[in-house]
């Protein structure tokens, strides 16, 4: 008990001596509470709120700081101590259990004054939360165990908080997905915790929801002390011999001294060079460039799997055509070609009701449930309607969407982020970190030239990404020619804001742990400001022209219009020129505050845990 209780302490000293690490998860969560408080926290955000609060303190606060203690080498030295493994990963918990029941008592006790939950059910969710708390510490723990790569542990966080925040559809969206993938869906230990927080006994019953929990908790904490290591695996290395005196490089008769370098003009090959470093040094890590790669095509897989169930639980449609004659006629003959069942205008077998103008059409839909009607749309576009003319009133109302033609600039500025942070920022603090910066500002290189050395290599990984959308969009007919035109300037744009960002994020951090945080936290950002997350279009006028403010909802915007020819909030161009705008402006401030070495604070990793090794 000693022994954990000294370990408790170190480990709360060492998480919050660098609040850099859990600012990231902080910032979100505050970020997406208070639009959610000033909405009276209605019911379905409590539970997707409290999960992603603790996703985010189970990534960035656990299995991050973890993967880096194993990568710099202080948990080896603290496996010289008496401490065993389990006392060492129990001593982990005290201090985040706290920070995420300060979570829980924070959206419940809001939900309960404003009137969302009575106050007799407070305190059982409470227990359910806190049950559902140590199941994901849990698992953050399991992914720390043996982790030793920040760099790779950033784009897998980026990919598995979507994932369980999605994963847990099911619940969200009942009825809407078939039989086969809400059996999926009730798989997840996500899906448990959000089924007990909503009390949907229809559902997942709450005894087996809350056994599940209980059973994962432990079988992770096992796991957990079964797998960890103290130490990562050292790469295989072949020790070069010293050359000998005689080989060794004289300098040539007349060459100039280090110390008179920086009297010298800047060669024209010294960017070069700079970028051709940028591109190696990128490149050592490839596990680091397959995992964005691969979290960019699993979001993509997934809206698309999703958008499939959800058109494929819907019923078929029944669709009454009004309008222009001449149109109305030759729609009706397509329709009927295709196998869709018509009906007249006014019918009560009627689930798809057109409304043909001579400027654009208007789709209502009819009935208990919506009924398939992204053919209608299609072939409403084949009489030479624009996507940005057709507007689709859903059965309670509110604008229906595309789903995965809407997503598809979700999923682009998702890449495009993780890109930024794991690809961009993080690699550029490790050469902070191992003193490399410090030797290149010796040199005539300017801070900006650096930076734009950055961009080559990662600019045409995002043209690869930007390749993949636009040839889903021109296959499956959302878009021509001319929007993907319009795809790459605004792809080019995106990519300078949010390499901007991961340059700004990256100017002045120490560690890498400090931007490997926000890998985890840029796509749930992008999911809620989007409309992915959280229903935007049901939330208040007020809210959602808050999250309008936002630049990476223009490039959304923008980046959906050029995808699926929806609507943009602005003339595209002048979207163009805010994301321009804001991308210039972060990049000069980025170059502004760059330091080639920031100094070291006092303590460090091997120091806080170092106080338990002399007093034991």
């Amino acid at each position: 008990m000693r022994a954990l209780a000294a370990l408790s302490r170190a480990s709360a000293r060492e998480l919050l001596r660098v609040p850099r690490r859990l600012l990231p998860g902080v910032a979100l969560f505050i970020l997406l509470f208070i639009p959610c408080a000033l909405w009276g926290m209605p019911r379905f955000v409590l539970g997707p709120l409290l999960l992603l609060g603790f996703l985010l303190l189970a990534g960035t606060g656990l299995a991050v700081p973890l993967a880096e203690m194993r990568a710099r080498g202080s948990l080896r030295l603290l496996g010289c101590t008496p401490a065993g493994r389990g006392i060492f990963l129990l001593a982990q918990a005290p201090v985040r259990v706290l920070l995420g029941l300060g979570e829980i008592l924070l959206v419940l006790g809001t939900a309960s004054l404003s009137g969302t939950l009575p106050p007799t059910r407070l305190a059982g969710l409470i227990l359910i939360a806190t049950l559902g708390l140590l199941m994901v510490l849990g698992l953050g723990l399991l992914g720390g165990a043996r982790a030793e790569n920040p760099a790779v542990l950033g784009p897998l966080l980026a990919l598995a908080i979507p994932v369980a925040l999605l994963g847990a559809g099911p619940l969200l969206v009942g009825g809407l997905l078939p039989a086969s993938a809400e059996a999926l869906g009730r798989l997840l230990p996500t899906t448990w915790l959000l089924a007990a927080l909503a009390e949907s006994g229809g559902q997942i019953p709450l005894w087996l929801a809350l056994t599940g929990m209980l059973a994962v908790t432990l079988a992770a904490v096992a796991l957990s002390a079964l797998l960890f290591r103290w130490e990562g695996r050292r790469p295989r290395t072949t020790a070069a011999p010293a050359p000998k005196p005689a080989d060794r490089p004289r300098r040539p008769a007349g060459a100039l001294r280090p110390e008179s370098v920086r009297a010298r003009r800047i060669p024209r090959s010294a960017v070069g060079a700079a970028t051709l470093a940028a591109t190696r040094e990128l490149l050592r890590s490839p596990r680091a460039v397959a995992a964005m790669g691969t979290a960019f095509l699993v979001m993509l897989g997934l809206f698309f799997f999703l958008a499939q169930a959800f058109e494929g639980n819907r019923p078929a449609p029944v669709v009454s055509v009004r309008g222009e004659p001449a149109n109305a006629d030759t729609l009706l003959r397509t329709l009927g070609a295709d196998g869709i069942r018509l009906a007249p205008a006014g019918s009560a077998a009627v689930t798809v009701d057109v409304d043909l103008e001579i400027n654009g059409a208007h789709i209502i839909l009819r009935g208990d449930r919506d009924a398939r009607w992204e053919g209608v749309a299609d072939r409403i576009r084949d009489l030479g309607v624009s996507a940005a003319d057709i507007t689709v009133l859903s059965t309670d109302g509110v604008p229906a969407l595309f789903y995965f033609r809407g997503t598809l600039g979700t999923v682009l500025a998702m890449g495009l982020a993780g890109l930024a942070v794991s690809g961009t920022a993080f690699p550029l603090v490790r050469l902070r970190e191992r003193g490399t910066l410090r030797l290149l500002g010796t040199t005539p290189l300017k801070k900006s030239m650096l930076l734009l050395s950055l961009l080559p290599v990662r600019a045409a990984l995002a043209l690869g990404m930007m390749l993949v959308v636009g040839a889903i969009a021109l296959g499956e007919g959302f878009s021509d020619g001319w929007g993907m035109l319009r795809l790459l300037i605004t792809g080019s744009l995106g990519f300078a804001l949010f390499t901007s960002l991961g340059l700004l994020l990256a100017a002045r951090a120490r560690t890498a742990s400090a931007v490997d945080g926000w890998a985890g936290v840029l796509p749930p950002l992008i999911m809620t400001l989007s409309g992915s997350l959280f229903p935007v279009r049901l939330m208040p006028e007020w809210l959602q022209g808050l999250f309008n403010l936002s630049p990476t909802t223009w490039f959304i915007s923008a980046a959906g219009s050029d995808l699926a020819q929806s609507a943009p909030l602005l003339p595209e161009a002048v979207l163009w020129a805010g994301i321009a705008a804001v991308a210039a402006a972060l990049f000069l401030l980025a170059a502004k505050i760059f330091l080639w070495e920031v100094p070291r604070d006092g303590g460090s990793v091997g120091v806080t845990y170092g106080t338990y090794g002399r007093s034991s």
